[in-house]
């Protein structure tokens, strides 16, 4: 089992090195990985599919991240949430916001790799959890 996942960033060279460490080291639980450079395309592909994982920046021209959290909060399967940002002082924000995990760039691999892990951990409980009723 892997996960689909969505990386929202504005800046687009932060979106490929996110991609990239993802391949690099997350091969094992990421599966598929979509890209938006707004939250408005970020919303407009959530529409369209499901994801199991969200990457999300918080400082966003037009919608910051915690905004677009409040936009989509239409989605029956809620993915699991990972902030990435340059900010360290958002972190009360991305728990009261149910964040999986905090993420600060420059990103080291090994966060990533736990965030990826617990991610997965979560989705395999929710199956567990579904068949077990």
């Amino acid at each position: 089992m892997k996960l689909r996942t969505l990386l929202i960033d504005d800046e687009r060279l932060a979106r490929e090195n996110l991609s990239s460490l993802l391949d690099q080291f997350c091969s094992e639980q990421v599966d598929s990985i979509c890209m938006a450079s707004s939250a408005n395309e970020a919303t407009d592909l959530l529409m369209l599919e499901e994801f199991d994982l969200l990457f999300l920046d918080i400082k966003m021209p037009d919608t910051d991240g915690f905004e677009f959290l409040e936009k989509i909060n239409f989605l029956k399967s809620k993915p699991a949430l990972v902030f990435v940002t340059a900010f360290n002082d958002y972190g009360i924000e991305a728990i009261k916001a149910s964040a999986l995990d905090y993420i600060t760039k420059p990103i080291d691999p090994y966060e990533l790799q736990r965030a990826c892990q617990k991610a997965l951990s979560s989705k395999e409980s929710k199956i567990s959890n579904q068949f077990n009723l």
